[in-house]
């Protein structure tokens, strides 16, 4: 497929019925391509444009070195496009971060390229696929918000959820972000303690 095909090829929407989901964004090869604050910036301003155009709230998220993890229910009662969406994110951040890139290196590291046959060459910084995974109505989400925030732990990024800066943490805990982050828009989600 080259480029000019990928940007007509729209993904099949879920059905209208799910109330949650997760976006897992990971990063080509793993690499730790989100580890520049300027990144995490400009993702953050892109979901706070794309999500509500789609009819999607952002619920919890951390921006982690090697890729991203959101959780976003619905906002309407049509049916959300949520892999679209998903597509729609991860496009308009590569746009911004090829620039970026090829700013600081003068031209894209080879690491970043794929080449998808005779002669063809493609930019990636996001792994391609993962689709959205929804969650069925009743599901835990304080429990998915606590693996949300406890990732930057389990990655080895931190030792408390407190100390990562690119985290909804602080919002869940009545907190301000760290000085000089931009977060995105979250909508916390109401529970009768807040997850830790």
């Amino acid at each position: 497929m080259t480029t000019q095909q990928l940007q007509f090829v729209r993904p099949r929407p879920v059905g209208a019925s799910l109330r949650a989901c997760e976006i897992i964004l990971s990063c080509f090869q793993h690499q730790p391509l989100l580890a520049a604050d300027t990144r995490c910036r400009a993702l953050a301003e892109i979901l706070d444009d794309v999500l509500p155009r789609h009819h999607l709230t952002l619920r919890a998220f951390v921006f982690l070195p090697a890729g991203a993890r959101m959780l976003v229910t619905h906002t309407a009662d049509r049916r959300p496009r949520l892999a679209w969406a998903a597509y729609v994110i991860k496009r308009l951040f590569e746009r911004q971060a090829r620039g970026q890139i090829e700013a600081e290196h003068g031209a894209l590291p080879p690491s970043l390229v794929e080449r998808l046959g005779r002669g063809r060459y493609v930019f990636r910084f996001w792994e391609p696929g993962r689709p959205p995974i929804p969650l069925p109505d009743g599901s835990d989400l304080a429990r998915v918000v606590r693996a949300i925030h406890a990732r930057p732990v389990e990655v080895g990024c931190c030792i408390h959820p407190r100390a990562w800066r690119w985290s909804s943490w602080c919002r869940y805990h009545g907190q301000d972000p760290a000085v000089g982050v931009r977060l995105p828009r979250v909508a916390p989600l109401r529970f009768d303690s807040p997850p830790a």
